[in-house]
């Protein structure tokens, strides 16, 4: 119960992060003209999927606590201690979403209510708006769900570099004091999360599309 409300904000952060961010750069690489916004949306992407979440903390960690002493690298005391931690979170996550919500506006788009849409002189940040992106984000929060759960359950490397008192510090020292009790407790608690955060996603999506029933 002391650790939850650590690794809850952080995660929280981290999500809200990964969520703007993501669907920001793959809206703007699904309508983008310029190859250069594509090929920079396409590169933070795969730098995302291919470094894991504790290198990028260690690395900006090094640049920007020891090198040029602007963050701080330990706890979470004010809101500037959640810089690191939470970018470190929520860069594999941008990586995803910014694939899915580029991936599911071109095929929106081609869509026949959205050249209705079109004809009828509506603007292109309006028609984005009101009528692509609310069935194009469908995948981005079926992917949110199980997200929302991993995040706010804790990152057990990231929360133990920088020092955050948080359940997923608990479970690493849990498993190095070998206390099954406290492993079991928290394996417990992340699988029902996991199962509450796909049932509230089901619904979600089936609110935003009403083509998908619960049966």
């Amino acid at each position: 119960m002391a650790g939850i409300p650590y690794t809850a904000s952080l995660g929280l952060a981290a999500f809200c992060i990964a969520l703007a961010i993501g669907i920001l750069l793959g809206t703007i690489s699904a309508f983008s003209k310029h190859q250069w916004v594509n090929n920079t949306v396409a590169f933070i992407a795969t730098i995302g999927v291919s470094v894991p979440s504790f290198l990028l903390a260690l690395l900006m960690m090094i640049l920007f606590g020891v090198v040029l002493h602007c963050l701080p690298i330990v706890g979470l005391g004010t809101w500037r201690h959640y810089i690191m931690p939470a970018t470190a979170l929520a860069l594999s996550p941008i990586a995803m979403i910014s694939r899915l919500t580029k991936t599911s506006l071109t095929e929106v788009m081609k869509q026949d209510y959205m050249v209705l849409a079109k004809s009828k002189g509506t603007g292109q940040v309006m028609v984005i708006i009101r009528h692509a992106l609310k069935n194009a984000l469908v995948p981005v929060v079926t992917y949110a769900g199980p997200l929302l759960a991993t995040l706010l359950t804790g990152s057990f490397v990231v929360e133990t570099l920088f020092s955050v008192p948080g359940i997923g510090a608990e479970f690493v020292t849990s498993v190095s004091n070998r206390d099954y009790t406290m492993i079991m407790a928290l394996t417990i608690f992340y699988g029902a999360f996991i199962i509450i955060c796909n049932i509230v996603t089901d619904l979600i999506t089936a609110l935003m599309d009403p083509r998908i029933r619960l049966k």
